[in-house]
């Protein structure tokens, strides 16, 4: 079912914390399952779309979320703190995804957590789904994809225009297609 923000809390299916500013939002949702709850003080901005499976989706405290972004909560997705998602980025947890405190996900960024394809009459031919994780203090720059099933360990950071295809390590700068490990001058 398709509500507006307004119709989604008075259903009972979103959850506002205090000092929060939404703007005009779109949700989608399964019929039963868990709500969409937003910590204190978040920001949503015009334009967010929330697609919300039997699992929800659980935003920290003062996290940000701009204008024209997908939020695809199919499985279960988890966002601490501090997190800021740039304008027309995508967040897919389809195979699970944990964010932790402080991330920085810029412009135009994908994380996807399942790949498929296939059409409507032959089914689909190919199907994955991997749990993706985001450690604390992480920062994909800007237009940045990560593959499903990608752990990017805390205080990465990933400049843009970046594929993630493997696993980053904690404080570490990554950088091309595919991602590789960069020394900044």
């Amino acid at each position: 079912m398709r509500l507006t923000i307004q119709q989604a809390i008075t259903r009972g299916r979103v959850r506002v914390g205090d000092r929060s500013d939404l703007g005009d939002v779109e949700i989608t949702c399964a019929e039963q399952g868990a709500p969409l709850v937003l910590g204190d003080c978040c920001r949503v901005a015009d334009g967010v779309r929330f697609v919300l499976g039997p699992e929800g989706a659980r935003f920290g405290d003062y996290c940000t979320l701009h204008e024209g972004s997908l939020v695809m909560a199919r499985g279960k997705l988890e966002v601490g703190h501090n997190f800021w998602l740039g304008r027309n980025s995508i967040l897919d947890s389809t195979g699970g995804l944990v964010i932790g405190f402080s991330v920085r996900v810029g412009a135009g960024s994908q994380i996807w957590t399942h790949v498929e394809a296939g059409d409507r009459l032959q089914g689909c031919t190919l199907y994955g789904a991997r749990p993706t994780s985001i450690g604390d203090d992480a920062w994909l720059v800007g237009a940045v994809t990560t593959n499903p099933g990608i752990h990017v360990a805390p205080r990465s950071i990933v400049l843009t225009g970046s594929v993630l295809t493997k696993d980053t390590q904690t404080g570490r700068t990554y950088a091309g297609v595919p991602a590789r490990a960069v020394a900044l001058l």
